[in-house]
């Protein structure tokens, strides 16, 4: 095939173009792996390892705002509380729509799971605590009203004329005085909930239903003060049945805490222990493939790179070497023939475009060294027949002159 230079400019702009689109394409192949795991790593693990901790962090605030409302009964704790639920189930929602495995769904429905216990028994707890709260209200608001009547239906009632008027009144005080002794115990038992107020709640208990009870028994009592008497002891049962409903809610309160306390170490090792070390690994996976595939990238740029100018270089002077040497080898047979070279000949090389140009020059200068030699032969015969018409002329004057001298000797 014969090898033209329009050839091998196409040949050689056809290597460098296909070394550099192979380039590109190895090059992008490695930015599309690349833009693949950010893309990974920005919209699937990273969300959902912030999720997860955010997860861990609302499961703490829930926790601490349950027993902080259990402490205090403060109603922004009980906000708090709701702001946390909110939050958490949010980004259970955000980890659930990420959750791309089995074993990510199976996590999230356990995660689930105990969360809702968990959530279930704060609840409980915070009513038990409301519950709680409107008993010891209750409990207050009866023992102002044992007072009440004590002060108003019975000691203000009582006749100063009656020779037992001291009695009663003694009675009246001691009752309203163990009365005011158990609203501080309770009071003190509501504040700080230690065992010995409790106990001396149950002992003044007892003072107080025998201090009520000698004076029901006294005989010296009217009937409206023995009908004060028995509303007074209608309320104080109610207030000790109030003081055990206390109890019984302070015993479920307990051991709820319990129970709180170990669905948070479960939630809370389940976090740190499967669902955050997963997330963490599969966060790790998609930046090492993003380092891997950059460190690809950057390792065949390298090596790309040099090969494209090292292949663009060399087509460029193999181009040059094939045009230019015998362009130049043209030229130095042009300046030998406008010397009068006419011996000068170019070897031609190859089957290319200079190649024909190089025999048409060597049959140009054939055919001129052959017009050249004729043309001189051409002179050479011209002045020769010259030179013989020259001698004929000569011959015909001496003849004529012959001839004349002929011709007057004769006439002579």
């Amino acid at each position: 095939m014969r090898l033209t230079v329009t050839k091998k400019i196409v040949v050689g702009l056809s290597i460098i173009v296909g070394i550099g689109i192979v380039s590109m394409l190895i090059v992008y192949g490695g930015l599309s792996t690349l833009q693949k795991s950010v893309h990974k790593l920005a919209d699937i693990e990273e969300p959902a390892a912030a999720a997860a901790y955010e997860m861990e962090i609302n499961v703490l605030g829930l926790g601490m705002g349950v027993l902080k409302y259990l402490e205090g009964h403060d109603p922004r704790d009980r906000q708090r509380v709701q702001k946390d639920q909110a939050d958490f189930e949010k980004f259970h929602a955000e980890y659930v729509r990420l959750a791309k495995t089995p074993q990510h769904r199976e996590l999230a429905d356990r995660m689930a799971a105990l969360y809702r216990d968990f959530k279930a028994l704060g609840e409980t707890m915070m009513h038990n605590k409301d519950v709680e709260e409107a008993v010891f209200v209750v409990m207050g608001q009866n023992l102002e009203r044992i007072d009440d009547i004590i002060d108003r239906e019975i000691q203000a009632k009582i006749d100063r004329r009656l020779p037992d008027r001291f009695r009663k009144i003694e009675q009246s005080l001691d009752l309203e005085a163990d009365v005011a002794e158990i609203g501080i115990w309770l009071a003190s038992y509501w504040r700080n909930r230690k065992a010995e107020y409790r106990e001396l709640v149950w002992i003044n208990e007892k003072e107080c239903r025998e201090t009520l009870g000698r004076f029901k028994n006294n005989p010296r009592l009217s009937a409206e003060e023995r009908q004060w008497a028995g509303e007074i002891e209608n309320i104080f049962n109610d207030t000790i049945s109030g003081f055990r409903e206390i109890l019984t809610i302070e015993g479920c309160i307990l051991e709820d805490s319990k129970k709180f306390a170990e669905l948070r170490t479960q939630i809370d090792d389940l976090l740190d222990e499967e669902i955050q070390s997963l997330a963490l690994k599969d966060l790790y996976a998609p930046t090492q493939e993003a380092d891997t595939a950059m460190n690809s990238v950057v390792r065949r740029a390298g090596l790309l790179m040099p090969l494209f100018l090292l292949s663009a270089v060399s087509v460029a002077l193999l181009l040059s070497w094939s045009i230019i040497g015998p362009v130049k080898k043209l030229m130095r047979g042009t300046e030998a023939i406008s010397r009068g070279d006419l011996h000068y000949r170019i070897t031609p090389m190859g089957q290319d475009e200079f190649a024909e140009l190089a025999r048409q020059f060597n049959q140009m200068v054939i055919q001129l060294e052959a017009t050249t030699v004729s043309k001189a032969l051409l002179e050479g015969s011209e002045a020769k027949l010259q030179e013989t018409v020259g001698d004929l002329r000569r011959e015909n004057a001496e003849r004529e002159q012959a001839e004349r001298q002929l011709r007057e000797s004769r006439e002579q």
